[in-house]
């Protein structure tokens, strides 16, 4: 009964200590942060696919997005940073980078086609839409001067058609 009252005495007397080395005595894991990427491409293209590839510290990872459906969730934290660009998809190209933060804590940068995320102390949550636009195709036209010197050349041989027939008659 004495050892039970010494090892109760003790563990009264070391117990607080534990609940205060996980602070100062173990490194605790930086916060974590959640990127989410979603697609928008406007009206009337929902079911198309865009191809995204995901870097984090040499690591890639290449995944498809449906325009409107469902986002892509990254999780990482201080010591990585993701870098998300959009791939090439016919008939669209790259609007802008709509990011939206749910809880502050994530720097958002652009870089050429897509976002580079870093994740602050506090972690965070952060939400980018890539907006995709259709691609206008040049259609070619005549311009005025063209249309000026095609109705000169239509009226030189309509004249010359018109002469040829009056001398043959």
């Amino acid at each position: 009964m004495k050892n039970i009252s010494i090892f109760v005495s003790a563990l009264l007397i070391v117990g607080p200590l534990f609940l205060v080395l996980p602070e100062k005595g173990f490194p605790q894991p930086p916060p974590l942060c959640l990127l989410n990427v979603c697609k928008d491409a406007g009206p009337n293209s929902a079911g198309i696919h865009f191809s995204f590839e995901e870097e984090i510290n040499g690591m890639v990872e290449s995944y498809e997005l449906e325009s409107e459906g469902e986002c892509h969730e990254t999780f990482f934290d201080s010591d990585h940073t993701p870098t998300v660009t959009e791939g090439f998809t016919s008939g669209f190209v790259l609007d802008r980078v709509r990011c939206v933060g749910i809880v502050e804590g994530i720097t958002i940068t652009e870089v050429n086609g897509g976002i580079e995320a870093q994740c602050n102390s506090n972690g965070g949550s952060d939400t980018c839409t890539f907006v995709n636009v259709r691609a206008v195709t040049a259609v070619p036209t005549l311009s005025e001067w063209g249309l000026i010197a095609m109705a000169g050349i239509l009226g030189i041989v309509g004249f010359m058609l018109i002469r040829r027939r009056k001398v043959t008659a």
